[in-house]
């Protein structure tokens, strides 16, 4: 999609706004799993270099069993205070068939660029004065943009390791 394209999409339904893409989530699903086709009973669950970094997953609705393919907390490490470019420069640095997640609020638009986001995964950043955090799943090529502030405080969020596994989904 060209640029035009998404800002017009931002401003019909607003901002976050979710365009996936059925046949590249298809696509990249199969990539995994046949990358580890000939693995027995594969688990790699955890989220750290040593036991005492796994995050909590017992207090959770979901099942512990359903959780694969941790590569590790931090592996890709969260952005905390990202830099940003103005336009011009940008326009000198991106072609413009590059990728971008796009959130826009009042009169401040912020692009991630998916080449930065495959690398961290997840953005913690502020637009408009509001708290927010850009997400970004390589495997499923899906982006989202989510607010930071839950019951007056403020979250940074970071990437734990875990994939969870539906089989329903």
């Amino acid at each position: 999609m060209k640029n035009e394209t998404l800002l017009n999409i931002v401003k019909e339904f607003g901002s976050p706004v979710y365009v996936y893409d059925a046949a590249k989530i298809e696509t990249q699903y199969k990539r995994l799993t046949s990358a580890f086709s000939k693995v027995k009973q594969l688990k790699i669950n955890y989220a750290g270099g040593n036991a005492q970094e796994h995050f909590i997953i017992n207090n959770l609705d979901l099942k512990e069993e359903q959780f694969h393919y941790g590569l590790g907390r931090e592996m890709f490490p969260a952005l905390i205070n990202p830099q940003f470019e103005t336009i011009e420069e940008a326009d000198k640095k991106w072609m413009s068939n590059q990728r971008f997640l796009v959130a826009h609020k009042g009169n401040e638009v912020k692009a991630y660029s998916i080449k930065d986001l495959t690398r961290h995964e997840v953005v913690n950043d502020i637009i408009d004065g509001e708290p927010i955090f850009a997400a970004y799943c390589i495997l499923a090529d899906l982006g989202a943009v989510y607010k930071r502030n839950y019951n007056e405080k403020t979250f940074t969020f970071a990437v734990s390791g875990y994939t969870y596994f539906d089989p329903n989904v």
